[in-house]
């Protein structure tokens, strides 16, 4: 690698092209904090203040820092507001306001994506026909299909669906993955759920369809004929893994192995990027000169190495077609464009100038992608190996060192990049996925040789010839998946080492700044002490940072109490005062025996509020909607206690959950009636009835009715968790003369008519009903004798997370706390 351009006085160096682009990703960063009559007011008092500066006072080095400004202002006039819907009135957002099923005639415009249940690809909509008649649209839907993709239909075919579509929903709970902004980065802002393939099916195509339609689908139907090949040639594991190093798609990967190169560290060897772009064009520019080689008169009349590297764009262009041009791709692309630009023209290289190339021409056309986690991490990871450069010492070709000493140099460097790599993406790794992986730079030394430089080289030279031969396609496939089965062993035994992985809670943007200005005074400390000095203080003022939250969460008075969103489902947290914190409930309607909901959002709620290990569990009943999100929970929080109704014995599920949670330590424990569960100065939580352990017509008791009935006090203010009860312990309840008195009131079994009895509410005369998931149509007040005034009817279908603070005297509530 050269030596960058070092900066001049003049304007326009690389320094400062880098220092622009910086302004502008800030300023398009903080573009929805400001207004946009600021904005403009701003980005003119900048270039006015600058304009002056220059011409009255002659200083063009002071005038050059004040136009930093304005490039901070150009950045926010540019973004554009976050993810707003389409207006346009033909759009299919405008058509589907509400949940509803309808047929969709369109075209397929990706190519299908599969695992072992589903099936998901995007059709470009036409128009929509209904009970209403026949609608024109536009715009593009995600659709999910329950089975195996049908045979016969590829990119570009005109297709019809019967679906049921819905609004992506924006996220309702902190810390919650934005599927609705993930979406929208691809203009997507509908989805769609077919419970058949025999709902899908092609039509006839128009008769109009162009050389362009054709040529606009080509790389989907290169990619999906790919996709096919190797789904007929390898096992699931090894074609999963193929398409997701050559098309960019890891849906095809079984989640174990996910979950095995993620806490291995290694999981962004599947995503295309610069490796898999630099080695590409690496094979090519030497094949190239190879070829040239054998023909002198060519070598005599061309510039063989400029031909050869500017050749190499071909190959590299399809592939990030193949790939589905993602942001990573794109910007790999851009950046190995630039060096052969740079070479092509007898210019010296600079990876800044490279990486302020990329990002510029990528915001420039998408802005939106400033907050995406691979837009992120993904410039992340290169500014940071950039900062890095000088700690490398790459041995050069002419030298008289021994090979083994050749080779050692290089493994010591490339452990150093990964290192570079590792920290520059921490505090956004930890941001968005609460994880990272210390063994991280070793495990890519171990694994990145066989993905790479065998799989991925015998995976490219089996596309490539294809289309000219499908055996010798499969013999290359079938070598590469030797070199993927040593990548699976080598993945599966680093990610079962201890602390191979760490999970950790969400830190604020102010400790990545810190964090981020710590690593850049890092990278300079061998020009001056100062910066080691400089990178300490931010070090010791991101601890005293962290302390304090941490201490803050430790001695806020306050209770809050937390219905979380999960859909039909229950998840109740209670942050007590002092900092102890109860989970009621994690589960959500699921046809598979572990939930996501646990990892996707019960846990990213609680470390996005710093709490990292729970006092207790509380397990109302065993249904599945109540604990099939707990099983990481418990692994990963760590609770002393475990409180259950005693019942489930012939339930394997649960069964397998109470194991985890004695291998986890945790005390297993089931409360008498009248128990006190937590107490704690005002604080306390009781157990009100033992129906669950009455000996006597206890067997005629359904599951539902053995739940805890749980109440919560804090000062005068008291909740209810009656669990999934019906009338029939709901009226024994207020016969024997329990004390079910409470303010607010989590709705017996979600809602459901055979709870919720009108005695039962009477008896508990609550200010607040909350309901967990979508409450049946019939669900209102009157039905309980009380006026609407009296009392406020919420559920998390409808408003999101509910949030509930309580203090010693009085009680308030929020909806929706994550937007």
């Amino acid at each position: 690698m050269t030596k960058p351009i070092k900066a001049t006085g003049h304007f326009g160096s690389i320094e400062d092209l880098f220092l622009v682009t910086l302004c502008i990703t800030a300023g398009m960063g903080l573009a929805s904090k400001f207004s946009s009559n600021l904005i403009i007011f701003l980005g003119a008092l900048a270039l006015g203040i600058t304009i002056v500066t220059c011409i009255r006072l002659d200083c063009l080095q002071i005038g050059k820092v004040l136009l930093l400004p304005f490039f901070l202002c150009c950045g926010l006039i540019h973004a554009s507001p976050p993810f707003q819907p389409p207006t346009d009135p033909h759009h299919i957002y405008q058509q589907i306001d509400t949940e509803r099923e309808v047929s969709v005639v369109g075209i397929l415009h990706s190519m299908p994506s599969s695992n072992e249940e589903t099936s998901s690809f995007v059709v470009k909509t036409k128009s929509l026909i209904n009970a209403s008649g026949h609608t024109i649209t536009s715009g593009l839907v995600k659709l999910t299909l329950k089975g195996e993709f049908p045979q016969g239909l590829s990119p570009g075919d005109p297709v019809m669906v019967r679906t049921r579509l819905t609004r992506v929903p924006p996220p309702s709970t902190p810390g919650e993955f934005d599927y609705r902004a993930f979406l929208a980065l691809s203009d997507i802002w509908i989805k769609g759920w077919i419970p058949s393939p025999v709902n899908l099916s092609k039509i006839l195509p128009n008769q109009d369809n162009s050389i362009f339609h054709e040529l606009r689908y080509l790389p989907e139907k290169i990619r999906h004929r790919i996709a096919l090949h190797l789904d007929q040639t390898l096992s699931l594991e090894k074609a999963g893994l193929y398409k997701a190093i050559l098309l960019g798609d890891k849906s095809g990967i079984p989640p174990p192995i996910i979950e095995n190169f993620k806490q291995a560290g290694v999981m962004h060897l599947l995503a295309i990027s610069g490796l898999h772009m630099g080695l590409l064009a690496l094979c090519t520019t030497a094949s190239l000169m190879f070829t040239f080689k054998l023909f002198p008169r060519l070598l005599l009349a061309i510039h063989a190495k400029k031909v050869a590297v500017l050749l190499s764009l071909i190959p590299l262009f399809i592939y990030a077609l193949m790939a589905g041009f993602n942001t990573p791709v794109v910007r790999s692309f851009i950046m190995v464009s630039v060096f052969v630009v740079a070479l092509l023209c007898d210019k010296q290289w600079s990876l800044k100038n490279t990486i302020a190339i990329a990002c510029l021409l990528i915001l420039l056309t998408q802005p939106d992608q400033i907050s995406s986690a691979s837009f992120q991490l993904s410039f992340a990871a290169v500014i940071s190996i950039g900062l890095f450069s000088s700690f490398y010492s790459w041995p050069e070709n002419h030298t008289n060192q021994p090979h083994f000493q050749k080779i050692t140099r290089w493994a010591q460097n490339g452990l150093l990049v990964s290192c570079a790599a590792m920290l520059g993406t921490l505090p956004l790794l930890l941001y968005h996925f609460n994880r990272f992986s210390p063994i991280s730079p070793f495990s890519t030394l171990v694994v990145e040789p066989f993905l790479c430089f065998w799989s991925l080289l015998c995976g490219l030279a089996a596309c490539i010839i294809l289309p000219l031969s499908p055996w010798f396609s499969t013999v290359l496939l079938e070598i590469g998946s030797v070199g993927l089965t040593m990548v699976e062993h080598s993945v599966a035994w680093m990610a079962a080492l201890p602390y191979s992985h760490i999970w950790l809670p969400t830190p604020t943007i102010f400790e990545i700044m810190l964090f981020c200005t710590m690593l850049l005074l890092i990278s300079q400390v061998r020009k001056h002490l100062f910066y080691g000095i400089a990178a300490v203080c931010c070090l010791l003022i991101l601890a005293g940072t962290v302390f304090i939250s941490f201490s803050n969460n430790q001695s806020n008075p306050d209770s809050h109490v937390t219905f979380l969103d999960v859909g039909q489902g229950s998840s109740t947290v209670l942050k007590l005062p002092k900092g102890d914190c109860i989970l009621i409930d994690c589960g959500k309607r699921s046809h598979t025996v572990q939930s996501s909901i646990g990892n996707r959002l019960a846990a990213p709620f609680l470390w996005s509020r710093r709490i990292t290990r729970l006092e207790q569990i509380i397990i109302t009943h065993p249904h599945a909607d109540h604990y099939n999100g707990l099983f990481f929970i418990i692994k990963q929080f760590k609770p002393r206690v475990i409180w259950i109704n005693g019942d489930g014995a012939d339930n394997s599920q649960y069964g397998a959950l109470m194991e985890l949670a004695l291998q986890e330590g945790a005390q297993i424990k089931v409360p008498k009636a009248g128990e006190v569960l937590f107490e704690n100065k005002d604080v306390n939580l009781v157990n009100i009835a033992n129906f669950h352990l009455e000996n006597e017509n206890v067997s005629n008791l359904s599951t539902n009715d053995k739940s805890l009935i749980l109440r919560y006090q804090h000062g005068p203010t008291k909740v209810l968790f009656p669990g999934d009860i019906s009338w029939n312990i709901e009226r024994r309840i207020v016969s024997e003369g329990h004390d079910i008195r409470a303010d607010i009131l989590l709705a017996a079994h979600h809602g459901a008519n055979d709870s919720n009895s009108k005695e039962f509410i009477e008896a508990v005369n609550p200010s607040y009903i909350v309901v967990s998931g979508k409450p049946p149509e019939n669900f209102r007040p009157a039905q309980f004798g009380l006026a609407a005034e009296e009392v406020e009817t919420i559920n998390t279908h409808e408003h999101g997370t509910i949030f509930f603070c309580i203090n010693e005297g009085t009680f308030s509530h929020q909806d929706n706390i994550a937007q």
